[in-house]
């Protein structure tokens, strides 16, 4: 599949490791690629490991709803094209209804059913509410798949459920059960350790040095 084979809509994400753009193909289906071909030289090495670890999940994801979870379409030549999802970032919909955060919770649990862990839902971006105010999940590249359910997957599990509850308490806190309540007060040793030594020197590189940060806002988001 070539590039000229698209006809762009909309640049939604630019920075060193590629563009993620809006598109059509023939027919006027809207797409999603992932470009990394045009990304920086000294980090394209990474931007295709990324890119590649998002099309493995989203194959053993493909049994899913197309409306709640992306379907991978192709992938080669720098291109990683998947489905499009009609909706809003739970950032800017900024959802109030407890129903909303129910369907995220079953969709969750479903996804963890097959061994996956998506790992990066702090981010009320990685969030869409579709056109029926129902959830949907993107941005799969940190994403990890376990064949089998250990002491990890546990705790990854529950980052990713405790992660859902901070949007859920961002948005429509007055819902918010003692359970979940609970939950988001406990971090896991791991997620500690994390914020306390390495994020720090995360940020500063790929901030400070790289100028990259994974939020979507301009150009070179921050």
């Amino acid at each position: 599949m070539q590039y000229s084979a698209f006809t762009i809509i909309a640049s939604l994400k630019e920075d060193i490791f590629g563009k993620i753009e809006l598109a059509e193909v023939e027919g006027g289906r809207k797409v999603i690629i992932r470009n990394w071909r045009c990304s920086k030289l000294f980090v394209r090495p990474i931007a295709y490991y990324l890119s590649l670890r998002e099309k493995r999940i989203l194959e053993i994801l493909d049994t899913f709803d197309a409306e709640s979870i992306p379907h991978l379409i192709y992938f080669g030549k720098g291109l990683l094209v998947r489905s499009y999802i009609e909706g809003k970032s739970l950032k800017d919909a900024q959802i109030k209804d407890a129903e909303y955060y129910s369907k995220a919770k079953i969709l969750l649990e479903k996804i963890h059913a097959v061994g996956v862990v998506h790992n990066d839902l702090e981010k009320a971006e990685n969030w869409l509410v579709t056109k029926d105010n129902s959830p949907a999940i993107v941005d799969y590249q940190i994403a990890f798949f376990f064949p089998k359910k250990g002491p990890v997957y546990t705790v990854a599990a529950r980052e990713d459920l405790r992660h859902l509850i901070k949007q859920k308490a961002a948005f429509c806190a007055k819902d918010l059960s003692l359970e979940e309540k609970n939950i988001l007060r406990q971090k896991s040793i791991p997620a500690r350790v994390w914020d306390k030594t390495f994020k720090p020197a995360y940020n500063f590189v790929t901030r400070k040095i790289l100028r990259y940060s994974d939020r979507q806002n301009s150009k070179y988001s921050r």
